[in-house]
């Protein structure tokens, strides 16, 4: 059988891994001149780059709140 402290410390580690990921290739696409965060596409309903940004970084708060067992946060 399995011990369940190394699987729930795997789980972490993988997890913790992907989101160091994630989060770096956001920051990435931010980097760059202020005003191209607010740049928007001429084209009805398209987001900025800050709010795509800001988007992904509160759905991954969200989804680490459920994770946790509080999705109210």
């Amino acid at each position: 059988m399995p011990n369940p402290t190394s699987a729930s410390d795997a789980l972490r580690e993988a997890t913790r891994l992907l989101l160091d990921d994630s989060f770096r290739t956001v920051l990435a696409q931010l980097e760059g001149p202020p005003e191209a965060l607010t740049w928007r596409p001429d084209a009805p309903e398209t987001n900025s780059l800050a709010g795509i940004s800001m988007h992904a970084l509160r759905s991954a708060r969200s989804w680490l709140l459920v994770a946790r067992g509080n999705p109210c946060g």
